[in-house]
């Protein structure tokens, strides 16, 4: 296991404390597919990273999980640093064609970030479809519920929370076990988010609870 942190710290240029802000910054946005050739050597490194999940050492009994949580969490932002934000990803075709090729364990780390930015949060559902439809077949039901878990519905625009929510949830009511229906959320759910956004004061208060 230490060399293969080694040859991944070789991999991701400038692993290190500092090596956050400078990729956060050289990035910019996700600037045409990566930026700088450094930032992009690291993204495809810190892809790999998260492509190889299942050979990660055990947090529970592996002393060298402390040494790879450091590599791990400087991969995670080279990897934010790199996509940027959603409109980046799904306007600029390198970034969208890297997006659709990151394994769940990847995209999970964009929807998890409070820094992968976006316009508004239809931006960011509209990448999980994307991705979804041409990865949906190698996911199961407790990844589709974890990716899902990280959409922020709440604050999707008013045509998404009116419109094609609804349309999301119908389709995973009548077709759950299939990609039609890969959004785990009920008719239920999706018309008390829509009443939920437009609430306000007491109204807002008594519709969470």
């Amino acid at each position: 296991m230490e060399a293969c942190l080694a040859l991944v710290k070789e991999k991701l240029p400038g692993a290190g404390p500092s090596a956050g802000a400078s990729s956060g910054s050289s990035a910019g946005g996700g600037d045409g597919g990566g930026g700088s050739g450094n930032s992009s050597s690291g993204a495809e490194a810190a892809t790999e990273l998260f492509r190889c999940s299942a050979l990660w050492p055990d947090p529970a009994d592996d002393p060298s999980f402390a040494a790879f949580a450091a590599v791990r969490t400087d991969a995670k932002r080279r990897l934010v640093a790199h996509f940027g934000d959603a409109l980046a990803v799904l306007n600029k075709k390198q970034l969208y064609e890297q997006m659709r090729a990151l394994p769940a364990v990847g995209l999970e780390v964009l929807l998890e970030s409070d820094d992968f930015g976006t316009d508004s949060e239809s931006s960011v559902v509209l990448v999980l479809a994307k991705w979804m439809k041409v990865n949906y077949s190698g996911t199961d039901a407790d990844t589709r519920r974890r990716l899902c878990g990280h959409l922020r519905l709440v604050q999707c625009s008013r045509a998404y929370l009116d419109w094609v929510l609804p349309a999301l949830a119908r389709d995973h009511l009548l077709h759950p076990d299939s990609q039609a229906g890969w959004r785990l959320v009920t008719p239920d759910q999706s018309g008390w988010l829509s009443k939920y956004a437009s609430a306000s004061g007491a109204m807002k208060e008594a519709l969470w609870q």
